[in-house]
């Protein structure tokens, strides 16, 4: 007597599409975490004059600095705000291709 094993039917791969909304809601999921730890952080005397009070402009330089690799603090003080724009200083760059 011959026994069949049952294999699931395989899982439908996501498509291009499908993968880039996962990585997109993903990325909003980290956005709004690091928007959370900003709004407190600058709320303190911690972070550099140029983020105090400045909740969204610390986000986007912790954003910035995850992308290079950088903790919240290391990214808050390796960032300037120039022109709107987070913009690493110089010693930031030189550390990381260090």
């Amino acid at each position: 007597m011959s026994m069949d094993v049952y294999t699931p039917p395989a899982a439908p791969a996501l498509d291009a599409r499908d993968a880039a909304v996962s990585r997109l809601a993903q990325w909003a999921s980290s956005a709004q975490a690091a928007h959370n730890v900003a709004a407190e952080l600058v709320k303190t005397s911690f972070v550099p004059e140029s983020f105090r009070g400045k909740p969204f402009e610390a986000t986007a330089a912790i954003l910035s600095g995850l992308e290079m690799g950088l903790s919240p603090m290391a990214a808050l003080r390796s960032f300037d705000i120039i022109q709107g724009q987070a913009a690493p200083k110089a010693i930031t760059l030189r550390a990381v291709a260090q």
